[in-house]
């Protein structure tokens, strides 16, 4: 660890927590996912100050609160890293309207990332097996169908699923396609291929969904069904649950409830479009990777997904 040279700053939980609230308010210009992993990540941070006491803005506290992040709160690498990001911004702040000289925080790496994903996929029969036990008797269950065969199909992820609205859904050139906003994106830039069973699959909600109110081009492509909240965007939270339970209820998990997640389908959806002879540069373009190196890790798992179904009722992805 790099001794630290520069004198302690004292401060109470009172005055964190308003420069914090000033923090927050500063970061109005960014996206609301941005500002929102900040803000908890800063949240994690000053509960941790208040009960430590002994945070005086040093590189040796920083690495004391790593440390708890590690050892105590046991976050994964990638979790660490983001609440240090969070710590990083806001004693930059601090600098920038000068009560603090220095960024400690600049001076402590967030843990090491792991080489491999950390998620696991589904081979074919479990994919069957999930499509299977995804009842469509109702709004919700057709609802669910299409936003899992969307995410293994377009390897979309959910917060892909809760930025889209019905109209982002096109044809262009007698091929279905979806205008995406991504993360760290503030437009719809990217253009997603959707396979003719994703289509159906859509078509199907949409059909089932009309019953209730008209569907319309500006309204959200999932809705939620709850009371109080009937007909409202679904969120990226509120995805991530419906998909775990489904995940859950088909029987896919199998004590596998940390490694095989919602992004778990986005996974997948990568290891099939390997599988069917997608090149490094198709994956990179269609899972919105930045360089090909992530794209990689596939490769080296190939024909991993065991043996395909007999019956091709899975799903399709179009390569375009």
């Amino acid at each position: 660890m790099i001794r630290d040279e520069f004198k302690p700053v004292v401060m109470t939980i009172e005055e964190l927590t308003q420069h914090f609230e000033n923090f927050a308010n500063e970061l109005s210009n960014k996206r609301e996912d941005t500002k929102g992993t900040y803000t908890r990540a800063l949240r994690e941070f000053l509960k941790w100050f208040a009960v430590d006491k002994k945070f005086r803005f040093l590189v040796e506290d920083v690495q004391r609160y790593r440390d708890y992040l590690t050892y105590i709160k046991k976050l994964s690498p990638v979790s660490v890293s983001t609440y240090l990001t969070a710590l990083r911004r806001f004693c930059e702040y601090l600098k920038t309207i000068g009560v603090i000289e220095k960024n400690p925080a600049k001076r402590i790496p967030g843990n090491k990332r792991p080489t491999s994903h950390s998620r696991e996929f589904l081979t074919w029969e479990e994919i069957d097996q999930l499509l299977s036990s995804v009842e469509r008797k109702d709004e919700a269950g057709y609802r669910d169908y299409a936003m899992i065969k969307m995410m293994l199909g377009c390897a979309m992820s959910e917060l892909e699923l809760s930025n889209a609205d019905v109209g982002d859904l096109k044809v262009v050139n007698d091929q279905y396609i979806i205008y995406v906003q991504g993360k760290g994106k503030d437009v719809k830039d990217e253009i997603v291929p959707v396979p003719e069973d994703v289509v159906k699959a859509l078509h199907d909600y949409f059909t089932f969904r009309s019953k209730r109110q008209p569907v319309e081009p500006d309204q959200p492509m999932f809705v939620s069904l709850g009371p109080k909240n009937m007909g409202e965007r679904l969120t990226n939270k509120g995805i991530r649950i419906i998909i775990n339970e489904h995940l859950k209820k088909s029987g896919v998990k199998k004590g596998r409830n940390r490694k095989l997640t919602p992004y778990s389908l986005k996974h997948t959806a990568a290891m099939i479009m390997v599988e069917n002879g997608a090149t490094p540069e198709e994956l990179k373009k269609r899972l919105r990777f930045v360089g090909l190196g992530r794209g990689m890790f596939y490769y080296s798992k190939k024909e991993n997904l065991e043996k395909p179904p007999q019956k091709q009722d899975s799903l399709q992805l179009s390569l375009l």
